[in-house]
Parts: C-alpha cells; structure tokens; sequence
C-alpha cells in the first residue's frame, strides 16, 4: 500500500538571499515529490542540504528538519536503510538542540513510525505512532490535519498486522475527519478510501471494498494524472480483490499498469514488491505455475536484499511457493515451505493472525495429501478455532477451510461429522456468495462463483459416495437449488424489477447501459481490425452495471428463490408428480478434484423424507459420443433415427443408448408418476428426453416414447416447481403476437448469398398470420430487420415468432472445425452470446465479411442483443430455427446461447430446437402447435399434441428436434 506522507513544514527565519535559495529548492522538492518525481525530488534537496550548510550549519535545527524531508523522500521511493539512517540523524539532532516537542520532531517520529510498518515492525510502529499521536494532540489538537495524519497511519499498522477489530472504526473516524478537513477530492481523504478498501477486501466485503478503492483511484487520478505513484498503489490493490474474487484476467490488466507506475517511480519499494507479488499470485490462481514460481523467487530475493530475511512479505511469498508445490505434488517441499512462512509470520506478525491460521490450514492440507490423516486432522482443528477467532464463523476464509476438513472427516471415515462440517460449509458459501453478488457486474459474478463451486460441488461427490444417507441425499439438492441458474435469475431479477419502476434514475441507467451494449454489439460484428474503443465500451457498461445495481433495492425476487429448499418442492408437487433433478460436475474422490464428469440425478416425489440419489455415468465420455455429429448429418437426428438402438462402434458396449445411459436409471423409481418436472445438467441439455425410447417392462402396447409414458416439463431448475410455475399459459391470454418470418438475407432481394431464402418461413407465418387473426403482426422480406425487432424492447408482444435461420459457433478455444461458411467476426468471440444468435434481413452482406448496410444493426442478432433486450411483457418466444437451443455448457449455468438470452432479456415460454430440421418440417410443426393451442388451449397440452401429430407424418429425427423450456 502506498503510504502517503504529511510534512508540515514550520516557518523558518530568513538568512538572507543564500537562505533563500535553499528555501526555495525545498519548495520545489515538496512540488516534485507530491507529483510522484520521487529522484528528481531526492536531488533537489540534497542541493538545498548543500547550501543550508554554509548558511546555518549542520547542528542548526533547521538541518535537522532537511534531515527528516530527506528521510521522508527517501522512504517514498524505496530507499529503506538510507531513510531509516537520515530520519534517526533527524530525531538525534532534534533532541540535542532541545526541539524535542516542536512539530517537525514530530514529523520525524511519524516517518519513523511508518518505516517501522513498512519494514514489518507493527508493535515498534504502533508504539512511535502512539507517542507521535499524543505528541501531536498537545501541540496541535485533534480536529486537525496533522492528527488526522497520523492517525490514519495508525489505522494502516492496524490494517497492515489483521487487526481489522481496531483497524476499521479507526479508519472510519479518519476518512470522516479527512472530508472536514481537506474535503472529498483532497490526496489525503483518497488515501484513507485506499486503507479503507483494502480492510474491507480482507473482510470479504467485496463491493464496499472496489467502491472505495475506484473512489480513491478517481480523485488520485484526477489529482496527479495516470502515473503517480499513489494511482499505482490503489490499482495494484484494486488487481488484488479481482484476485479474490476470482476476475484474474481483470486483475492483470491493472497489476500490469502498476507494475510500470511503480517501477518508474520507486523501484525496490514495498508498493513495487506488492505488485509483483500479486502478478505471481494471479499467475498461481491460473494454474501458470512455472511462471507463478519464477517471479516468486526473483520477488522473495529482491525482499530480503530490501528488508533482510524476517519481512512479512518473505512469510506470504514462502507460503505461495508452498501451495505451488503442493499444487504440483511435491508435498513435502510444500511442508518446508509453509512451515518456514509460519515461523516468519508467527515472529513478525503474531500467532493469532488470520495469516497465521490459513498457514496452518496449509499444512493440515499438504499433510493429508501425503495420507499423514491424524497430523492433518490435528492441524485443522487447530486452524478452524483460529480463524473463528479472526474473521467469524460466516467468512469464506472460514468455509473454505471448513470444506477442506469435510473433505478429510469424509476419507477417514468420519461421515456423521462431514456432512456437519460439508452443511455449515456450504450455507456460508452461498449466504457470502447471495450479499456479494448484490452489487456486482455479470462478469464478477461469474468469476466469484468460479471461485467457489468447486467447494459446493463436494456436496455432490459427498452424497454420491453414500448415496443411501439422507442427510447427504438433501445436502446435494440444496446446493444444485442453490448453484442452478443462479446468475440468470440474478440478472433477471435485476431488470424485471427496474423495468416497473418509476425513477428516473434508474431507467435512465437501464436505457444507457442497453445503449452502450448495442455498441458493443456492434464493434464485435466488425473485423478484429476495425473495432473502435471496445475496452473502453466494455469498461462503461460494467459501470453502468454496478451504479444500476447500487441503485437497486436487493433484488427481493432473486434472493427468494434462492432461499427454497428442497422440502418446498417436494410440497408444491402433486400426488402424480415427480423432480428429477440432474447434476453434472468434475467428480472429487475424497483428496482432490478429479477431471472426470459424473452425473447423477435427485429424484423427488411428494411425501419423500429425503430426496433419492440416483448414480448414473461415471463417465460422460459415451453421452459425449452418442450425442457427437456425423459425417453428413447432425449427430442429435441421426441417433434419434436410430430410436436409440445399438450404435456401430467399437468404443460402446454392445446395447448401450441414450436411453439407457440418462433414464433407464430413474425410471424405476417413476411408478405412478404422470408428469415430471427435469432440469437437465451438461450434455443433458442436448438431449430430446420425449423422444427417448421407452423400453420398460411397464411398458404399454404402442407405448414407444417417454412423452408417451410421461408428460415431461423441462425447466431450468426444479425450485421452480416451488416459485415460478404459473398455470398453463392459455390460448385467450394473446393479446398481440409479432411474426418475423420469409426473410431477404441479401439486401438487394438476390438469393446467393451466405444464407438462403426459406420460402416455408413465408408460408409458416403468413397462415399463422390469418389463423390468430387480429392480433398478429407479420414482418415479411426486407421489413424483418434487426431494428425493427429490438424496437419491441420495453412493449414487447404476448408471442414473439422467428422463422428464419439460426446459427450456433463451438467455443474457439476448444474446436474450430466448424465447417458453416461466413461469420467469421462472430465465430472466434470468447463470449458465447456472440456465438449464437439469429440471420434477419440483409444479414448476408456482414456474414461474409461486409460492413453493416442496413442503418446500424447489421442483420445478424446475437444472443448478447437479445439479452440486453427488455421482453418481460413476451409469454412464448418460438425460435422456429435450427440448433437455437445450443451454445456452450457452462456448469450449472447452462446453456450460454439463444435460450439463455431470452431468458435474460425476460421471457417466459421457449419453443427451440436442438438440431438441424428441414424447412417444411419445422413449418409444418409450427402451424400445427398454432392449431392446437387454440384447439386445446393451453401451451403444454398443445406442444404435447403437435408431437404426437408430427410422429405420424415424420420421424423421430425431425418432431424430437424441438423442445418447450419453461
């Protein structure tokens, strides 16, 4: 952390025109070092020392106070020892010239007090800043700047050694006195916000923390411009919490500028180490260990040649290189290195540290690692009471290491007292994880969660394990309850109560955040080459987001659903339904996690103690292969073909389907059961579960389907069995629907282009058109803009209808043999919403590498668009295109394409497709799901009916293309 010096200079008496001009070269030091020319400074006034010698001597009390601007420099840039030598010359000569209470003595005792807690000496640091405390309340009193000064450097010994107890309400009383004293935009109410920030990061209050922390940067940069040193300091800590909350890539960017700032400006000094310290930690977080360990050394080397051997800053960096080498397996390298960095730490800051305890907690986990059990067992009940202690039993710090000791109580066979531990873990997990992401953007959402799903996801392997115990049966759906969704719902629930709302303020921020994510849009569209200021768009919209949501009340709706437990789905089921709940996660096997995907599924039905753990793959490799394309046709129809018969393959056992792979497992336990909620988990989204052959033995005659065993309701998370599930949505509750279809790809009317006309679209919406009637509107040819669809944001229609093509790109960092033509700005964006998404008219001309024709929008609307779309008033969205229900799978979050926008922008009802279907077909299931709903009135019974018709007429490959997602 930057300290921020405050030297209040005394009048001096004036010897003439010499006196004068090393008064003058002071003034200019003091210019030079507020403006961060630390060298430039440090040379001024070793000229002004030069002449004041000759003019009033080197025993004068005015030498002595060049002696401590001297130190004070010299302890800005980094020169510790030297600082330390000119401060204590300082003090010394105060003392014998009887100035042992004048004001700049003081001022030596508070730059020696900071050097103390720079150089790791807190209790030294402490008791310095004591007496300079006193010292300046006698002579100054407390309501001024000197006092706030130092009592603010109190504050940060406090902050510096965990005392966060102290540290805080010090530093609180600081910031207030500060505004009265030098006011909000001063250097010194920024530093305080810098202190602040950085106690309430080690609190794990996330969002007070960047607030201050971008506060303090603002009036930093504002003061004294991009390079000072000051604005170095606060992006190296801004760098830190991306680091804890998971955002490495943000954290780099800024560790990367202060890098520069610090090794300009004070190369060697505490703030340069820092930063570099916590490069090598992002690079460790990464899994970039080589890297991580190189800059660990080279920094522990340039510590010690700075501080010697006892710094707490050699502790921190022995113990990374401890979790390094655990990392890569070398434990007993990893015991060494985090026992040496205890020792340290124990001597320099104390045995009752949070430092100290995760320390412990290290070694109690590279103890179990090499199967010494007792010893880490030990260790952790010594670390937990500890950390308790420190930071509370409701901290992350606290429930991280909680889950690590579930984990041990779990392999040494300690099951009662795991599912305890495993319990209390994950409830603080997910309460830290619902406060903080109240004020966060998307991405720092995602990059938190990130973070910490691993530690949920024991719950799974834990109950998996033992699937017959109850208690671990429900700790397992509480947390898949927990994790489904949960950013969707949050980003949902975020907008959905805005868009209601009559402030101003707000909307006006909702209106400006879509804005400039339409820019965005529209940068992404274009050739890497010619995008325009798009970091800076990105930055604008995440701070749009984070002023939307501090302008929001909590987000009431979110933080319910995820408040519902498992015995409140259980309740809300009817006596013939059923929740099938299905997991998907890196399986853990008792010591670490492993890179195998399991899935199981929880099964629960009304009167059910607990619910009931179905084990399923071991390995999701066959779900992979039976899902995987063929040569010249998509893999999803051509397995549906087969009606999940055998597979012509080497690499399956003889037998093996789909349906014996993801249903035969649960169907046993289904007796009795007629409708069944699914949310289906990884691959499981790819999967037509109506169209799955049914080969039970309770099988009725012509019984050849699931959908004709069951009516299946897919949604995204059972709990919203619990919350969300309306009554049917009903025929007569049209009261508009909007029909994109029979759309132009090429602006001029021409058909060569990169995507052809699908005259079925045409037909499709125009006899949907004249069977609604009144209600619809029909958007034909070159009228079927991009822009005309995103003006239905806000007033959106009750249906909203898109006959046209869809596309779906595989993440580029894992294939690139997709072999669709065109769409190169598109296919090779990281951000999955840009990967997906929906051709309008004109689209042809951009698709092949052509700049946008038709007014700004370009014709080709991503999922990203659609998601920053207001369609809350919108009940059914039909995506009556090929695979718009693809996209990248993503944990428990989903499918990150089309569906998952709709959902975003508010939609109800999705009506999507899994694969490729001819252009009749899919008109042909269109108009008939239009008849049926009417005939039938509601929107299940109608989709249900239009399947079965479809199943006379076509197989399986085309009517189990399509899927209803609630």
């Amino acid at each position: 952390m930057r300290l921020i010096l405050l030297v209040t200079c005394t009048v001096l008496p004036l010897y003439g025109a010499e006196a004068q001009d090393w008064k003058q070269l002071i003034n200019k030091a003091d210019s030079l070092e507020e403006k961060g020319d630390f060298p430039a400074a440090l040379s001024m006034v070793k000229q002004s020392m030069n002449q004041a010698k000759s003019v009033v001597g080197e025993t004068h009390v005015d030498y002595a106070f060049l002696l401590q601007k001297l130190g004070s420099i010299q302890l800005a840039k980094g020169e510790y020892t030297d600082a330390k030598a000119s401060l204590v010359a300082s003090q010394q000569l105060y003392l014998r010239v009887g100035h042992g209470i004048d004001t700049n003595y003081v001022e030596v005792l508070y730059g020696l007090g900071i050097l103390n807690r720079i150089q790791g000496e807190f209790a030294e640091a402490e008791k310095l800043l004591q007496e300079t405390l006193k010292l300046t309340e006698a002579v100054r009193g407390r309501q001024t700047t000197n006092y706030a000064a130092v009592l603010g450097s109190l504050g940060n010994v406090y902050a510096t050694s965990q005392n966060y107890k102290k540290a805080e309400p010090l530093l609180l009383e600081v910031l207030t006195l500060k505004s009265k004293l030098f006011g909000q935009q001063s250097n010194e109410y920024a530093s305080t916000l810098n202190s602040l920030g950085l106690v309430y990061l080690n609190l794990e209050d996330y969002t007070r923390s960047e607030l201050y922390f971008q506060r303090g940067l603002l009036v930093w940069q504002e003061l004294f411009g991009p390079k000072h040193p000051n604005v170095g300091a606060i992006l190296s800590n801004l760098g830190f919490l991306y680091i804890n909350q998971g955002a490495y890539d943000s954290a780099l960017q800024l560790l990367a500028r202060a890098k520069l700032i610090q090794k300009t400006t004070a190369p060697g000094s505490l703030n340069h180490i820092s930063v570099l310290t916590n490069i090598a930690l992002c690079y460790t977080r990464t899994k970039q260990y080589a890297m991580a360990d190189s800059l660990y050394r080279d920094v522990l080397d340039l510590t010690e040649q700075k501080f010697g051997k006892t710094h707490p800053q050699s502790a921190i960096i022995l113990n990374n290189l401890g979790f390094i080498a655990e990392a890569q397996g070398k434990y007993a390298d990893a015991v060494e290195q985090y026992r040496r960095a205890l020792l340290l730490y124990n001597a320099k800051v104390g045995e009752e540290t949070i430092g100290a305890a995760e320390m412990i907690s290290n070694i109690a986990s590279a103890y179990f690692s090499m199967n010494n059990l007792r010893s880490s067992d030990s260790l952790y009940r010594k670390a937990l009471p500890l950390l308790q202690r420190q930071v509370g039993n409701n901290s992350l710090r606290y429930a991280g290491t909680l889950d690590y000791f579930g984990q041990l109580l779990n392999y040494n066979g300690q099951l009662d007292t795991a599912i305890v531990v495993s319990t209390n873990a994950q409830k603080i997990i997910s309460d830290n994880l619902t406060r903080n992401f109240l004020y966060q953007t998307a991405r720092q959402k995602q990059s938190l969660l990130d973070k910490w799903i691993p530690a949920l996801q024991t719950t799974f392997s834990l109950s998996l394990s033992h699937p017959k115990r109850t208690d671990a049966a429900g700790l397992a759906y509480a947390g898949s309850l927990f994790l489904r969704n949960l950013l969707l719902g949050q980003h949902v629930s975020l907008f959905a109560r805005d868009i209601q709302a009559t402030d101003n303020k707000r909307q006006f921020l909702i209106d400006t955040l879509r804005q400039v994510s339409n820019k965005i849009a529209t940068q992404y569209a274009l050739p890497i080459a010619q995008r325009k200021s798009l970091d800076s768009l990105e930055a604008r919209a995440e701070i749009l987001e984070k002023d939307l949501a501090r302008q929001s009340a909590p987000f009431r709706q979110a933080q319910r659903a995820l408040q519902v437990r498992w015995q409140d789905v259980r309740d809300a089921l009817k006596p013939t339904e059923a929740a099938v709940e299905f997991i998907s996660f890196p399986y853990h096997n008792g010591r670490q996690q492993t890179d195998s995907v399991r899935y199981m599924a929880l099964v629960l039905r009304p009167g059910d103690a607990a619910p009931q753990v179905v084990p399923m793959m071991m390995d999701e490799t066959p779900l992979r292969r039976l899902l995987a394309r063929k040569k010249g046709a998509p893999g999803g129809a051509a397995l549906y073909a087969t009606r999940g018969s055998e597979l012509d393959t080497d690499q399956l056992p003889k037998g093996d389907s789909l349906y014996q792979l993801v249903w035969h497992p649960v169907d046993s336990l289904l007796g009795g059961i007629k409708t069944v909620y699914l949310s289906p988990s990884g691959l499981l989204h790819q999967v037509s579960f109506a169209a799955l052959p049914y080969h039970s033995s309770q099988a009725k005659k012509g019984s050849e389907y699931l959908a004709d065993r069951y009516q299946i309701r897919q949604v995204g998370s059972t709990r919203q069995v619990a919350t969300s599930i309306d009554d049917d949505l009903m025929y007569k509750n049209i009261t508009s629907a909007t029909l994109y279809g029979g759309i132009q790809y090429d602006s001029t009317g021409a058909t060569r282009g990169s995507w052809s006309f699908l005259p079925g679209t045409q037909r499709e919406v125009e006899e949907i058109g004249q069977f609604v009637g009144s209600k619809v509107t029909v958007k034909l040819g070159l009228a079927a803009t991009e822009t005309d669809l995103k003006a239905q944001s806000g007033h959106s229609p009750t249906v909203l209808h898109l006959a046209t093509h869809g596309f779906a790109f595989p993440d580029p960092a894992v294939a690139s043999n997709d072999s669709t033509p065109g769409g190169n700005a598109f296919r090779r964006i990281a951000n999955p919403l840009f990967r997906t998404g929906l051709l309008m008219a004109g689209a042809n001309h951009v698709w092949a590498g052509g700049r946008p024709e038709l007014g700004d929008d370009d014709g080709i609307l991503t999922a990203y668009e659609v998601a920053n779309l207001n369609l809350s008033n919108t009940k059914l969205v039909v995506l009556s295109a090929c695979e718009t229900a693809l996209g990248d799978i993503r944990g428990s979050e989903g499918v990150f394409g089309l569906q998952r926008a709709f959902k975003m922008a508010g939609a109800g009802y999705l009506l999507t497709s899994l694969w490729l279907v001819s252009d009749q077909a899919t008109s042909d299931l269109m108009t008939r799901f239009y008849r049926n709903w009417k005939r039938y009135k509601t929107i299940r019974v109608a989709f249900q009916q239009t399947q079965q018709q479809m199943r006379q007429k076509y197989p399986p490959s085309v009517w189990a293309s399509f899927v209803l997602i609630e």
